[in-house]
């Protein structure tokens, strides 16, 4: 039995070690191996024997660890061979909560069972019975309340959001464990204090019902110890909530999210009048549940995504953290809500076999909803894409598994532009059949290539400039998630670099930042937020340092730079980034005029347009004092840009240059509370700027619309709108989204 289960752990390890994703010793590993392992060490405890309990408890124990560390020893080998190590001492916290805390309960139910059944078959049978059956557990969660993380005695935890960055151990997965750790105690003691006679229970003391009592009372508590999924607690803790006829909107009360509830709410009614539209949808009676939390944090401890936002369109709910006005992203997430009138699934998406979801069709839909708010429209994005070399395979992303196997900004834009062009050439309602589960051919009159190859001759007609080539190289460079080794530990780095900052100290974050590269391959854009958090902490110095450090080692590497010179490889979008923020630690350090100079230089470039409006404010303010350069560069928690903007705007219109007043703004659009003043400042100060700083004009023009629009003043946002003349086709896209939302 040890030589048998002792392998098989072995060469599953093994066969894990061979996929990047689960290659280092960490989470993606602890939650692949936590079931096998289960099963593998519940078979065994059913099928073992021994006089007594505790020889039989302690030749389990030894089983399950020579097991657990056997299974290990490939994944370690793998990643010291590639040197990803990731941290070891979180991944073995994960592999023992997961595998190793999974195999030791299935252990002692398969020996409980072993106990009290005769037939070692019938044992076996229960056993895997009641693995299967406590899935059911995390499947219910998943169907009938808003959880996306879950936590299963025999799988561990699944955090959930494949696209959060971070995963942690956190506080619910030890309960569950101590939830585990009450059952498996109650059962020994069943079996040690009990015996059978005439197949009736006879207690010899108190102890394991006292046991059993703990292990209710946490099963009937785990929806508030956070370890099983609850819609009232939820509801509990959102307790501000707006309707409309469509919508009820769920906020937490007296919070950020509740300043900008109202605006959402109409936001939510505008966009759904707009799908409708769109894609012809029919009206259903049932309200849309709109969860609008606090910030990512808030949303990952209440339902497990973080900074991912999540529809379930069988439940009729979206969740979202998105504060801004007109955000794309609340439009996408409702586009899948309410797209599900389409499709008979149960899961209301479109599925092959009514069950298997197809990501590409699915996604594209969503960001084919999506109006406005980039600085390219989504067919230029796919046509730089292709232009680059970096077109994925359509028919795999939009009939396969293909979707999960790319990057996100590949996998959206791509099948965002497709699903665009089938409604814009064939109209809504061949697309809803293909929706409701027919194929290609049956819904489109054609077959799959042949969409595809119409498509490809409607790029060629689509415009893109040089420079968005580089900045297509930027966006599009990242690997998936599910070919990175050690994907959520520079996450993790960065989420304790922010919590150390929250609380005073800035000294483990270059620590952090350092050891993040590490794990990361020197992931450059991963850096540059460690440098932009420094800069944030009031320490620019030390970023300056560390922007240093990562321009020499990360993915656009050069030694021995000097400042004032970019990264020497990685692409021109990679150099123009790291020499904007060189700029603005020298800005923050009290070295204006070196700014100044790469500053210009960058103007100077097509990246000009990329950077704008935030190149031409700091270079028009960065001869001007320093509170001025922490707004300029954003280098400020949300309270402090607040209560900045809030007192600079205090000052009269002589102490500060037009610029400088309108970057003020800027900053105050984003509190609702000093929305008002904002307006009064734009509506001052844009006639002053004249024309000598055009770009600042025109961004602060079509800000002004949308503040006017956000407060009501309905006639100045359309006359102000109206005076914008749009330069590229994504800003032709972004004005007429909002011409929508007001009316003519």
């Amino acid at each position: 039995m040890t030589a048998l289960s002792t392998g098989g752990m072995f060469l599953l390890g093994l066969l894990l070690a061979l996929h990047p994703f689960t290659r280092a010793i960490d989470y993606p590993l602890a939650l692949a191996s936590a079931l096998p392992a289960s099963l593998v060490y519940g078979v065994a405890g059913a099928l073992s024997r021994s006089e007594t309990v505790g020889a039989q408890l302690r030749s389990g124990f030894v089983l399950v660890i020579a097991g657990i560390a056997a299974f290990c020893v490939p994944p370690a080998a793998a990643s010291l061979v590639s040197e990803h190590a990731c941290e070891p001492s979180t991944g073995l916290l994960f592999v023992a909560l997961g595998p190793l805390s999974s195999a030791l309960v299935a252990f002692a139910c398969g020996m409980f069972l072993g106990r009290v059944v005769v037939r070692r078959w019938l044992a076996v049978t229960l056993f895997c019975v009641l693995l299967l059956g406590s899935l059911a557990v995390p499947v219910a969660e998943f169907f009938f309340t808003p959880m996306v993380r879950f936590y299963g005695t025999f799988f561990g935890m699944y955090h959930g959001a494949v696209y959060d960055k971070a995963v942690f151990v956190e506080t619910p997965y030890l309960f569950l464990r101590l939830w585990n750790l009450a059952g498996v105690a109650a059962l020994l003691l069943l079996t040690v204090k009990s015996k059978i006679e005439n197949r009736r229970w006879k207690i010899e003391n108190l102890p394991a019902w006292g046991v059993s009592a703990v292990w209710v009372a946490l099963a009937l508590a785990s929806p508030w110890l956070g370890f099983t999924g609850s819609t009232s607690r939820l509801l509990d803790k959102m307790s501000g909530k707006l309707e409309s006829p469509r919508f009820v909107l769920h906020f937490a009360a007296g919070g950020r999210a509740e300043q900008i509830a109202d605006l959402t709410l109409k936001e939510l009614d505008y966009q759904a009048g707009r799908l409708d539209k769109l894609f012809s949808l029919p009206r259903e009676s049932d309200r849309i549940d709109v969860f609008l939390y606090e910030d990512a944090r808030h949303k990952g401890a209440l339902m497990g995504a973080g900074a991912t936002s999540v529809a379930k369109p069988w439940l009729r709910q979206l969740h979202v953290h998105t504060h801004s006005m007109g955000d794309p992203l609340l439009t996408h997430e409702l586009a899948h809500v309410m797209l599900g009138a389409l499709s008979p699934s149960a899961l209301k998406l479109p599925a092959s076999f009514g069950f298997v979801p197809l990501a590409g069709v699915m996604e594209g839909a969503a960001v084919g909803a999506e109006r406005g708010g980039g600085l390219l429209t989504t067919h230029q994005w796919a046509r730089a894409m292709r232009d680059i070399g970096r077109a994925p395979d359509m028919e795999d992303i939009l009939t396969g598994a293909g979707f999960w196997t790319r990057s996100a900004p590949l996998a959206y834009t791509a099948s965002g532009s497709f699903v665009s062009f089938l409604l814009e050439r064939f109209g809504p309602e061949c697309f809803a059949r293909l929706y409701g589960g027919a194929g290609f051919d049956e819904a489109y009159g054609s077959s799959i290539g042949e969409l595809l190859g119409e498509w490809n001759a409607f790029l060629d007609s689509v415009v893109v400039a040089p420079e968005d080539l580089d900045l297509a190289e930027f966006v599009f460079s990242r690997p998936p998630v599910f070919r990175k080794v050690c994907p959520f530990a520079g996450g993790r780095c960065l989420e304790e670099a922010v919590l150390e900052l929250e609380q005073g100290n800035s000294i483990p974050v270059i620590r952090l930042a350092r050891k993040a590269a590490n794990l990361t391959g020197h992931d450059f854009r991963l850096g540059l937020k460690f440098v932009r958090l420094l800069y944030a902490a009031g320490q620019p110095g030390e970023g300056l340092d560390l922007l240093e450090w990562v321009s020499e080692t990360g993915q656009a590497q050069g030694a021995g730079q000097a400042r004032g010179t970019a990264p020497a490889t990685g692409g021109q979008a990679f150099r123009d980034e790291a020499l904007l923020a060189e700029a603005d630690g020298l800005w923050l350090s009290g070295e204006p005029d070196d700014a100044i100079e790469i500053y210009a230089r960058l103007a100077s470039t097509p990246a000009a347009r990329r950077l704008d409006p935030g190149l031409s404010f700091r270079l028009a303010l960065a001869s001007e004092e320093a509170p001025l350069a922490i707004l300029a560069t954003s280098a400020h928690t949300l309270a402090e840009g607040e209560r900045l903007a809030s007192d600079l705007g205090l000052r009269t219109s002589d102490s500060l240059s037009p610029a400088a007043r309108i970057r003020i703004a800027f900053t105050m659009a984003g509190y609702r509370s000093l929305f008002p003043k904002a307006i009064s400042i734009l509506k001052s100060d844009l006639p002053a700027l004249g024309d000598d700083l055009p770009q600042i004009a025109w961004h602060a023009q079509f800000l002004l619309a949308r503040l006017c629009a956000a407060e009501g003043r309905l006639d100045e946002a359309r006359n102000t709108l109206a005076r914008l003349v749009p330069r590229t086709p994504a800003e032709q896209e972004s004005i007429a989204a909002w011409v929508g939302r007001i009316g003519r």
